[in-house]
């Protein structure tokens, strides 16, 4: 006997958008090959999961150029720094607020919900090989010291969860961090 997934309830509600909104909402839609239902369906959703309470845990946009030309003035030792300092001060608040606990799988949650907001190209694969890995490719072009800058802040933020301290791995290059990291 084969079970089929449920799916998950849905409703219909009415909004009323501009002629330009709408045009532009299909235009967008036509580019990713879907419907206007599923890119409206997917705007809801980031706004409600990250960008509504986003600004509450601290976060700003800023432009990436500037980024990299801070990262260029530090040196290693002080982007490590700072990365400790992140993860330990704000980092556990931040996923709290955001996902509503503090485990491994909310601070993962949580870190792909960043990547996708910041326009990273990226690659999330769960790996089960007797022990349930994650493994995470982002390619961020943004230079050595982001990597270095990001490894240090998952590395500090892995560490809080002591069982996955020595399972985790990471590659950095100039345009990428890769990491892979026990999930269980």
């Amino acid at each position: 006997m084969q079970i089929e997934p449920t799916a998950a309830k849905s409703e219909s509600i009415t909004f009323r958008f501009s002629n330009e909104v709408i045009k532009n909402l299909r235009h967008e839609a036509r580019q990713k090959e879907i419907t206007t239902n599923s890119l409206v369906n997917q705007i809801v959703r980031e706004h409600l999961k990250w960008h509504s309470n986003a600004p509450k845990a601290g976060f700003i946009a800023v432009r990436r150029s500037f980024v990299v030309e801070v990262m260029n003035h530090l040196s290693e030792q002080e982007i490590i720094s700072i990365a400790e300092h992140v993860a330990k001060t704000t980092q556990k608040d931040s996923i709290l607020f955001m996902e509503k606990e503090y485990t491994m799988k909310s601070a993962l949650d949580f870190l792909e919900n960043w990547i996708k907001v910041s326009g990273y190209t990226y690659r999330h694969e769960e790996v089960d090989d007797g022990q349930h890995r994650d493994m995470y490719l982002i390619q961020h072009d943004m230079g050595i010291k982001w990597s270095v800058y990001l490894a240090n802040l998952y590395q500090f933020l892995f560490d809080e969860f002591k069982k996955n301290k020595s399972r985790i791995e990471f590659v950095k290059t100039e345009n990428t961090l890769a990491f892979s990291v026990d999930s269980d």
